[in-house]
């Protein structure tokens, strides 16, 4: 059973339109890619560019995407162009990470935050709740970095380190967002903001 991106994409509210925007494929290559026309793709690094494309807009991993739909790929030498498309620098590597790392001070602001809190309201340390109450303390910190990602990202606000750097985690929806829409979003806005980070930091290193 092939894996159906074009599922994905309506499970996360993402039109194709959305995704012609975010990569630059055809109408007509995202229309093949949705229905699964592998075969009408052009042989060589295009169609598995292609693939890979879709599936980061999307978020998911491009590596097990392809691999998992490699049989139905149309198959080419490895040439020139392929090497210069693996090789060739992100533009906005360096980006993708301080955006990052933004959201990730934001984040550790809310935590601080939380313990000291909770720490003056107990009259414990810090560590001493972290020690007598972990589970609790687990929760009551997840929850807001939860809805920082779920009210701000999902939403199509952006969260902070996007927004400073003007930078598209995942693209805007079009008309009213569902529920399960809502939640996908959730999900996929911090694994995405991660991803990116992490191989644009692989690639300058």
């Amino acid at each position: 059973m092939s894996f159906c991106l074009k599922c994905v994409r309506e499970r996360a509210g993402v039109s194709a339109a959305d995704i012609a925007r975010l990569t630059g494929l055809s109408p007509r290559t995202i229309a093949a890619i949705d229905e699964e026309r592998y075969g009408e793709l052009p042989a060589g690094i295009y169609a598995r560019a292609s693939v890979r494309a879709y599936a980061q807009a999307l978020g998911l991993d491009s590596a097990s995407v392809l691999e998992n739909l490699q049989p139905q790929l149309p198959d080419a030498p490895l040439d020139l162009l392929e090497l210069a498309e693996l090789r060739a620098p992100k533009r906005r590597g360096v980006r993708y990470v301080l955006a990052a790392a933004i959201d990730a001070l934001v984040l550790l602001i809310i935590v601080a935050a939380i313990l000291w809190v909770c720490s003056a309201f107990c009259a414990r340390a810090p560590f001493q709740l972290l020690r007598t109450a972990p589970a609790a303390m687990a929760i009551l910190c997840a929850t807001p970095i939860a809805l920082y990602f779920w009210l701000l990202g999902a939403t199509g606000v952006s969260t902070l380190g996007p927004w400073l750097l003007e930078i598209e985690i995942l693209p805007a929806f079009e008309g009213p967002l569902s529920f399960d829409a809502w939640l996908q979003r959730g999900l996929l806005y911090p694994a995405r903001e991660v991803k990116l980070a992490v191989g644009a930091a692989a690639h300058h290193a």
